[in-house]
């Protein structure tokens, strides 16, 4: 106990300790803590990745479509309208993932 403290003080931090969702672990002499993340941080790293891969798909497209025009075949023939397709499926439903959490985690903050 500090300087300042009372036993009442002391007991009040005990009870918030337990209800945190923060857990210790002791390796050695130190111990770490250790966040869990809540539903909401893990359907922003989901949201996220998905439309990263979607972004990446549709970067797909765009090469498939310069390297077919470059070489002088139809443009739109060959991978680009799949993968043109696939990427705005991916990256549609990734926004639909990642606005929602982005938008709570921002009001939670503030």
């Amino acid at each position: 106990m500090t300087d300042g403290q009372t036993d009442a003080d002391l007991h009040i931090i005990q009870r918030n300790e337990c209800k945190s969702p923060r857990r210790r672990i002791r390796a050695g002499h130190r111990s770490f803590t250790i966040k869990t993340m809540d539903w909401y941080q893990i359907g922003f790293w989901i949201g996220l990745a998905v439309t990263a891969t979607g972004f990446v798909v549709l970067a797909l497209a765009g090469m498939s479509f310069r390297l077919r025009a470059y070489r002088n075949l139809p443009a739109w023939d060959g991978a680009t309208r799949p993968l043109l397709k696939w990427g705005l499926l991916i990256l549609f439903i990734g926004l639909l993932v990642f606005a929602p959490m982005l938008y709570h985690l921002y009001t939670a903050a503030s």
